[in-house]
């Protein structure tokens, strides 16, 4: 009989199957008994000197104390071209390099379904605000709104407009939007608008179309903090936090944001990875 060193469970052995060892690991002890399952194919259970049974997996000539569960219906093991072990589950058609075992998958379900009832919720609070009429809406100085158009509040008390005609929202007003210094349309031409409510422009004298305003050069005031100008500013930042609130709400499992200097870079981002939590990597 060889006399072969015993290997952690992870190592891996270059013999054959047959001189697998035990690993040497304290066996854990069981605390629930019932009807085992049968092992998985290629594993195989054998006792050591002592009496304590171990497992032997002859697919990647490992050793665990651990009983190996069934892998759960629909998932399959294989190995890639460079003899890397990884599991496919056929019912949502993904990938993955860990083992899966029934409190593996009850998590991700649960984190799927949490997941789910957040993003329905944060579109709630973005499009299904709760339609609140103002009181003084017939003393407004301004008059009534247009034909089409509708005041609302959302829910940080924010008032904005809705045009049902083209189905948008924004934060100006349509009664003062006319206000503004601009210079007439060359003769022929006409602004329109796309149903995503961006502004285009019509030449009818050569049939075309064009988002470049043929105006060219046309002063649009002073330029608020953000380098646009002032009257676009409050839509502006609007839609600047909103776009980074989504980009940090919508982030993916697995990932971390990191803020590094670009002069202190591998210092800053090796700080904050070290901080982290191994389950967050």
């Amino acid at each position: 009989v060889p006399n072969i060193t015993a290997p952690n469970p992870t190592d891996t052995t270059t013999g054959s199957s047959s001189a697998v060892a035990p690993p040497t690991t304290p066996a854990p002890v069981s605390s629930t008994a019932g009807p085992l399952e049968p092992l998985p194919p290629g594993w195989e259970m054998r006792t050591d000197q002592h009496g304590r049974s171990y497992y032997v997996d002859h697919n990647t000539r490992t050793t665990t104390w651990e009983r190996p569960q069934p892998l759960p219906q629909g998932w399959e093991r294989r190995v890639d071209n460079r003899g890397r072990v990884y599991y496919v589950d056929h019912n949502t058609r993904t990938t993955t390099w860990h083992r899966p075992n029934a409190e593996s998958l009850s998590n991700y379900a649960n984190w799927q379904e949490w997941r789910g009832n957040r993003t329905l919720e944060q579109f709630g609070q973005r499009f299904l605000f709760p339609q609140q009429q103002s009181s003084a809406q017939d003393n407004d100085p301004l008059g009534p709104l247009p034909v089409g158009w509708e005041k609302r509040i959302d829910s940080n008390n924010r008032v904005y407009f809705v045009n049902h005609s083209n189905r948008t929202t924004q934060w100006e007003d349509p009664r003062t939007q006319g206000i503004m210094q601009e210079d007439p349309l060359p003769e022929g031409w006409e602004m329109r608008y796309t149903t995503e409510g961006v502004r285009y422009f019509v030449d009818h004298n050569t049939r075309t179309t064009t988002f470049q305003d043929p105006r060219g050069g046309t002063q649009k005031g002073p330029k608020g903090a953000y380098g646009v100008p002032i009257q676009y500013e409050r839509s502006f930042r609007w839609k600047l936090g909103q776009f980074r609130y989504l980009c940090q709400s919508n982030v993916l499992p697995g990932h971390v944001k990191i803020t590094v200097a670009r002069d202190n870079l591998f210092e800053d981002s090796f700080a904050q990875i070290m901080r982290l939590q191994p389950f967050d990597l």
